[in-house]
């Protein structure tokens, strides 16, 4: 049972670059796809008290990640546009006892409906 609100910090350094090529067509589907490289350096500190203990813990990782996209616009009214993507990017992890990484892919779909104002 908490004691009281924990003190957690969080510290994250992100850098990356982003190459996206798609292709304007005459019709209403505009098909794209990217490929990004990000280099992530994180830590979280916890500072929590529960059950009459101190949580400490302090985790970190660094590291180079790689991810590719795919998607469309479909382009409905002058006005209205739906993006549909795939993303996917290779996530190297190791679990404790092993001392061996394994791939830990991360697979997400998204979707985003646009209206223009103007």
């Amino acid at each position: 049972m908490c004691e009281a609100p924990s003190n957690d910090e969080l510290g994250q350094k992100i850098y990356g670059a982003e190459l996206t090529a798609g292709y304007i067509s005459d019709g209403k589907f505009r098909p794209y796809a990217g490929l990004a490289f990000n280099y992530l350096d994180l830590d979280f500190r916890v500072d929590a008290r529960y059950a009459g203990l101190i949580d400490t813990t302090e985790q970190f990782t660094d590291g180079g990640t790689i991810s590719v996209t795919a998607g469309a616009n479909y382009i409905a009214t002058e006005k209205w546009r739906i993006t549909g993507e795939v993303f996917y990017t290779w996530l190297s992890v190791v679990r404790p006892p092993s001392t061996t990484s394994g791939n830990d892919g991360l697979l997400n779909f998204r979707v985003l409906v646009s209206y223009r104002i103007r």
